[in-house]
């Protein structure tokens, strides 16, 4: 198998496995209905086909007595999000309630789901049917009803109300002017315009009634929520409006059961910060004001790098306390109009506005890679997490929340790359990019359906002699244009490394087997062994039964991994090393060098072979750093009892070079290329001859 990057997989190190997710979700869940449960209004959550899975004591009694029932019973009223309408919940007996609905989306036991917020609104209601009979008869309503009642004549802007409505707002008579312009004083700024502009409407004729929920500002100098009703009763010949009235209820301790409810839907319940679904909408408002004010806007998504081995080794209470930290230096680092939130997992997103552009964006992210770098002390620990980040900047890398989040997703895994620890800005390369891999993905399970994967075979020689004394197996894909390099990462992140990895274990023994019953002489193959097929339990025994299967020695099979691949789980690893050395099958360590090997665990694990990187072999005469390293890793293996074959070697010079070290054995386009299995043993043939 030709070698590659191991990649990293979309799924990547996550945070909230699946159990984790559902504890989480419960815990929501059990907030929500201890609000609900104490609310006197009426909650009903609905499923998708219009079921009541859930409903408080309020909506008990107010549907007391329906004939359909409630939990497992068909709603029967229709349910639109953000839509307020009245409802008719008439008894067997006949008696007749109205009621107001407001309809909110709501993620119920993992399912998308309604609920409808029901209030007994029958008094109200026969109070503004009353508008029209006689004000005696209305002014009594209102009393009965507890609701404040005003009175507008629109030709002098006067305004007459009840002591109620006074009463209301913590005002004693006279404290607040009879004029229009001081009510509109009185009223939130935020809700002034949408309820002047209701208001207009209705005297229009636009709409029936007049309504509007505002703040009003009550004392001792609180904003309280209101519902403010009313109709035009009184016209002049020319169809003019001349008087308005109407009545006001108290609404404020219904706004902050919503509220609440509202901060947990949209809230992650670990760190508080704004979840997906309200990150995006507080994102389109920044990038509204960025198009207004036609200033840049910069998107850092920020994943942490290395962050599972901590929820793996420590527990989850510290993992979150980890994440709890992130999201309070995060949070510290940008400024009060910015927005941050937690996309999920270990990932969160900063949306940073009005910046002057690429300096201000990077200024801003170096401070955030160096607050989040710092130690988190938790539980007696001293934790390590180091940031990627990705930028993307409005205008120039998009236009909608979608694509920017997504180029700055684009751009973080480019920072991965380039070494994690690290900020990179979007490129439409990287796209490119993506988009390649999403082709070879794509191809990737028809290809090894179809068998249109092969093995070259490069051999390996004795330096002095030139001898062949192995080969290594590689693999090709020749119906694409796609090189090793580009299909086996996406092969690994895609899922596919450890069936391919099985194919090419059977091909090798297979071919081994067939040049043994021809007669050519016998040399070891090595194969590449991919991190997903070195994880897979009982590797060790699958080797096996691909030997016992073909009929040949341990001998004649050697099996290659990187130290990336064995230093990611290294004390797993020594103990699947220990198995194939058991049943005498070489170990070779490629790539040596080029990873982070520790030297204590090399000198305990039961490797035969090390291969030293062609980095540090091709052209060795003009890098003297690398001769330097390449000379070490020589000696290392010699004083190891290693074999060690330089990898690389493709000009005279590099060949002396391995031949003056005492380097046995080496491969290279200096001595052959990679060839399919019958063109190798042609020329193999050949040479024997």
């Amino acid at each position: 198998m030709s070698k590659a990057g191991s990649g990293r997989g979309r799924s990547g190190a996550r945070n909230s496995t699946l159990h984790d997710l559902r504890t989480r979700l419960a815990a929501s869940e059990a907030r929500l209905r201890n609000i609900i449960e104490r609310s006197p209004d009426a909650f009903v959550v609905v499923d998708q086909q219009g079921t009541v899975q859930f409903a408080n004591h309020a909506a008990e009694e107010l549907f007391a007595g329906h004939p359909s029932g409630l939990l497992g019973q068909p709603f029967g009223f229709p349910l639109t999000a953000g839509e307020t309408t009245e409802v008719d919940i008439v008894s067997p007996q006949g008696t007749e309630r109205i009621s107001e609905m407001r309809v909110m989306d709501i993620d119920w036991a993992g399912q998308q789901a309604h609920v409808a917020l029901l209030r007994d609104i029958t008094e109200r209601s026969h109070a503004l049917h009353a508008l029209q009979e006689s004000e005696k008869r209305l002014t009594l309503a209102m009393e009965a009803a507890g609701l404040g009642f005003w009175d507008i004549d629109l030709r002098t802007d006067f305004v007459t109300c009840n002591d109620r409505l006074l009463a209301l707002l913590g005002y004693r008579p006279g404290d607040i002017a009879p004029r229009l312009e001081a009510w509109e004083n009185l009223t939130h700024p935020d809700d002034l315009l949408p309820t002047r502009l209701a208001f207009e409407r209705h005297l229009r004729g636009e709409t029936s009634g007049f309504r509007a929920e505002c703040r009003l500002l009550a004392k001792p100098g609180r904003w309280r929520w209101v519902l403010a009703q009313g109709e035009v009763v009184e016209r002049d010949l020319g169809g003019e409006p001349l008087r308005v009235i109407g009545v006001v209820e108290d609404i404020d301790e219904r706004k902050a059961v919503e509220d609440r409810i509202r901060q947990v839907l949209q809230h992650d319940p670990l760190t508080e910060l704004p979840n997906r679904s309200l990150l995006y909408e507080l994102a389109e408002r920044e990038l509204a004001s960025a198009r207004r004010s036609r200033k840049a806007c910069a998107f850092l998504f920020v994943d942490l790098d290395r962050f599972k081995p901590i929820n793996d080794t420590y527990g989850h209470d510290v993992g979150d306390a980890v994440l709890r930290e992130v999201a309070r230096r995060l949070s510290g680092c940008v400024r009060a109009e910015d927005t941050v939130g937690r996309l999920g997992g270990d990932e969160f997103l900063a949306v940073v506005s009005h910046i002057g552009g690429v300096e201000d964006a990077a200024t801003a992210t170096r401070h955030i890679l160096d607050r989040l770098g710092q130690p988190y002390h938790t539980d007696g620990l001293a934790l390590t997490v180091l940031p990627s980040i990705g930028i993307s900047l409005f205008p120039q890398d998009g236009d909608s929340v979608e694509d920017l989040i997504k180029n700055a997703d684009t751009a973080m895994y480019h920072a991965k790359d380039s070494g994690r620890n690290n900020f990179q800005f979007f490129k439409a390369a990287f796209n490119e990019r993506v988009s390649q891999s999403l082709k070879i993905e794509s191809r990737l399970r028809n290809g090894l359906e179809q068998h249109e994967f092969v093995l070259f075979y490069q051999p390996v020689f004795d330096t002095a002699t030139r001898t062949v004394v192995g080969a290594e197996a590689l693999l090709r894909w020749p119906c694409t244009d796609w090189q090793p390099e580009q299909f086996i990462p996406v092969a690994e992140t895609a899922g596919f490394m450890q069936t391919l990895g099985e194919w090419v274990l059977q091909e090798v023994c297979r071919q081994q087997r067939e040049w043994r019953d021809r007669g050519l002489r016998m040399v070891p193959v090595s194969m590449n062994v991919s991190p997903a097929q070195f994880r897979k339990t009982g590797f060790a025994r699958s080797v096996a039964d691909a030997l016992k299967r073909e009929g040949i020695g341990a001998e004649d099979l050697w099996v290659e991994m990187t130290e990336s691949t064995i230093m990611r789980n290294a004390e797993d690893a020594v103990t699947v090393l220990r198995e194939l050395k058991d049943m005498h099958v070489k170990v070779a360590l490629d790539d040596f060098g080029t990873g982070y090997s520790s030297l204590s665990y090399l000198a305990r694990m039961p490797i035969d072979i090390l291969k030293l990187d062609q980095s540090f072999v091709t052209d060795i005469g003009h890098k003297p750093a690398d001769l330097a390293i390449a000379e070490g890793i020589i000696a290392l293996g010699r004083s190891l009892g290693l074999e060690v074959v330089a990898e690389g070697i493709e000009s005279d010079d590099d060949l002396a070079f391995v031949q003056a070290h005492h380097c046995r054995h080496g491969q290279g386009f200096h001595f052959c290329r990679p060839m399919p299995a019958d063109e190798f043993e042609q020329w193999r043939r050949q040479r024997a001859a």
